[in-house]
């Protein structure tokens, strides 16, 4: 066939089940590549993990927690305080114990003088080991394909935190999103608003410049051009 195949791998079950389904989706994206290699893959990254972010994103976080915004500050103070985990962890910088609080500290390490991107742990344990192993599993195809694949796809965002049935059935959670926004920036998307912005953001990937590719941008380029 001659047009691009997209596949989106988009289903979610709980527990246990959702590494399993993770792995059906796996080999379905595994034999389709082989198959055709020129295919895409599509994958909605979790917000609840760990990632790279630009410095600039680091020092506005840095700032923002630093100033306080209006009773977000407060909020801040009140759960300083309760906080009574006292219990030894080790820093993700010094690899050393550490005494700090753990509620509401700038989660994202990284040297500013430093050339290294500085990475965000916004892992939220709740979810569980299954829920962590199934997005790897996801993290894993999407960085072999771009790898062993150079005519292929990989559209892999981060989508922002909604409001989805699969958070809200966990109490804890449901909670912590429903007062997000009593600290800015934070907003939590109605999900049909996410599914919107996800799907520009797929089709931004589909048809935009590649990253990777340069080549791929060249040839995009003289088709704008002539057009």
């Amino acid at each position: 066939p001659d047009k691009r195949l997209v596949l989106g791998s988009y289903a979610y079950l709980d527990s246990s089940a959702f590494v399993r389904v993770s792995l059906a989706m796996d080999a379905v994206a595994s034999g389709c590549m082989e198959a055709r290699p020129n295919s895409a893959l599509a994958y909605l990254c979790s917000p609840t993990d760990c990632f790279a972010i630009p410095m600039e994103a680091r020092a506005a976080s840095h700032q923002n927690y630093q100033q306080g915004i209006h009773h977000g500050q407060v909020l801040q103070k009140l759960l300083k305080c309760v906080d009574y985990s006292n219990k030894k962890r080790t820093t993700t910088t010094t690899k050393q114990p550490s005494q700090q609080p753990r509620f509401l500290q700038p989660n994202s390490a990284g040297n500013p003088n430093h050339a290294k991107l500085p990475l965000v742990d916004a892992l939220v344990l709740q979810q569980g080991p299954n829920y962590y192993l199934a997005k790897r599993l996801q993290h894993w195809r999407a960085m072999i394909t771009q790898h062993k694949f150079p005519d292929a796809v990989v559209s892999s965002n981060v989508a922002p935190a909604s409001n989805t049935q699969s958070v809200l059935k966990n109490k804890l959670l449901a909670v912590a999103y429903a007062a997000a926004h009593h600290i800015p920036p934070i907003e939590i998307f109605d999900p049909d608003t996410s599914n919107v912005l996800m799907t520009y953001l797929l089709l931004h990937d589909l048809k935009g410049p590649s990253p990777t590719n340069p080549q791929e941008n060249e040839s995009l380029q003289q088709q704008q051009q002539q057009q």
